[in-house]
C-alpha cells in the first residue's frame, strides 16, 4: 500500500493504518539514516511539535544519488522525489 501525501493529517486513520503495516526499519537502513543525518539531511517538526520527518534534499547535480537513497527508503516515504526551484539568499535560482 502506498499512501500519497496530499494534506494527510499526521494522526489520520489512513496514515496510522499505513504506518502500522510497515515493517520495522532494517538495521542497514537505520545505519544509512544515521549517516545521512550526520551530513545530508535535516530533521523537521511541524509547528505544534506533534509530527516529525526526515527531509532529504540534494542539489540537482546529485539527482542520481537522491534517487538511489529514495530507492532504499521508498517503502517508508509518503512521496517520490520531486524537483524544487527556489531563490537563495544571494538571489540565485537553486534547483534541488
Amino acid at each position: 500500500m502506498m499512501v500519497k501525501q496530499g494534506r494527510i493529517s499526521p494522526n489520520s486513520k489512513v496514515l496510522n493504518a499505513y504506518k502500522a503495516q510497515l515493517p520495522t526499519l532494517p538495521q542497514e537502513l537505520v545505519l544509512i539514516a544515521i549517516g545521512l543525518m550526520l551530513g545530508d539531511v535535516s530533521l523537521q517538526t511541524n509547528a505544534s511539535g506533534t509530527a516529525n520527518r526526515i527531509k532529504f534534499e540534494w542539489g540537482d547535480v546529485n539527482k542520481a544519488y537522491a534517487f538511489f537513497v529514495y530507492e532504499q527508503f521508498k517503502m517508508y516515504c509518503l512521496s517520490e522525489p520531486r524537483m524544487q526551484v527556489r531563490i537563495n539568499a544571494n538571489g540565485n535560482e537553486v534547483t534541488t
